[in-house]
């Protein structure tokens, strides 16, 4: 008797502790260094790690579990923990990648390990520094002046499909932060920002320092990591990447269309903090155009944030939501009577 209970409660433990390491993965280490992701030394690399790394993104917390920061928090190898680090993380997780940038540089194969090993440690070379253009739209190593004279070549329909796919790309952020209704009121929301900022010209250049934008959401050098120091940083974005500030991410129409929905989130999450439904868009919308979500009066919000949103409407109301028409800032077709509504 005393033998088939020893045996119940030892098939009991085996099964509850497949249970808990369900959907998690586990790792057998080889070393005596902490897998890479995993930021709080469990042995596990899961949710748990993901949120740690948004939450040190956010400088809500300034160090991890583990005593080795940049080695469990850099996935991609390129000596620095952030937005992208974040993105490998959440894709790490939901399967579809099987391991991280950084592997590749400081692990080589063991062949006698076992599926759940991760591969012996051997040497540790300078990373070197790579750049993610999965949001690109123009081929990597392309020349500033090519940047500028192919996006300006581009057509409003082109201009449209490229802001539509970085919305279909970022859904859930954008949704969450907004609140939009659906992906046609998001559509039609940025299409009004594409066309009070630049009429959907690709290659429209302005300013300069802070108010230096290019594209047609005309992003501002202020949105990207790494540009002028004195530039206030926005980090609280995590979910999409923040592009280092130099010619190609700064030129390509994908990127810098990315990193102007990115700067616009993060305006509108700072005017969360203060206001809800319509007022965190038009606060949001404010911040995007003058670096400061409060502070405008009145008239000028209604001027820019209202006639953006009023111009978003057209599009999809009219049947405007793929082809090559466009309206204008004050353009006398749009019903300014209530924009808003539409998009809740």
């Amino acid at each position: 008797m005393g033998k088939k209970i020893l045996l119940s409660l030892s098939v009991f433990l085996i099964i509850f502790m497949t249970f808990l390491c369900f959907g998690k993965s586990y790792y057998v280490y080889s070393e005596t260094r902490p897998a890479i992701g995993d930021v709080n030394v469990d042995n596990f690399i899961d949710s748990i790690d993901l949120t740690l790394l948004k939450r040190y993104i956010l400088r809500v917390i300034r160090d991890f579990p583990a005593d080795d920061d940049l080695w469990v928090g850099d996935l991609d190898g390129d000596n620095s923990i952030n937005s992208i680090d974040v993105n490998y993380m959440k894709r790490y997780l939901l399967r579809k990648i099987k391991t991280f940038p950084k592997e590749q540089i400081y692990y080589t194969p063991n062949p006698s390990a076992t599926p759940t090993q991760i591969p012996k440690y051997t040497s540790t070379p300078t990373p070197t520094q790579s750049n993610n253009y999965n949001d690109g739209y123009f081929p990597a190593g392309t020349s500033k002046s090519e940047l500028i004279s192919k996006a300006s070549a581009l057509k409003v329909s082109e201009v449209k499909a490229i802001i539509k796919k970085q919305v279909d790309d970022h859904w859930d952020v954008i949704q969450s932060v907004c609140g939009f209704k659906n992906k046609e009121a998001a559509y039609a929301f940025f299409f009004g920002m594409a066309t009070r900022e630049s009429t959907f010209r690709a290659g429209t250049e302005t300013g300069s320092g802070a108010a230096h934008a290019f594209g047609p959401l005309q992003t501002a050098e202020t949105a990207y990591a790494n540009a002028n120091p004195n530039y206030m940083p926005e980090e609280n974005v995590p979910e999409m990447t923040q592009y280092d500030f130099n010619d190609y991410n700064f030129y390509d129409v994908g990127v810098s269309t990315h990193m102007g929905i990115r700067h616009f989130l993060h305006f509108a999450r700072l005017a969360q903090e203060k206001y809800s439904g319509k007022d965190v868009l038009r606060h949001g919308l404010m911040g995007y155009n003058t670096g400061w979500i409060d502070g405008s009066d009145e008239s000028w919000i209604r001027s820019y944030a209202d006639e953006t949103a009023a111009l978003g409407v057209w599009y999809y109301k009219n049947n405007h939501m793929s082809d090559d028409e466009f309206t204008w800032d004050t353009d006398p077709r749009v019903d300014r009577s209530d924009p808003w509504s539409f998009y809740f």
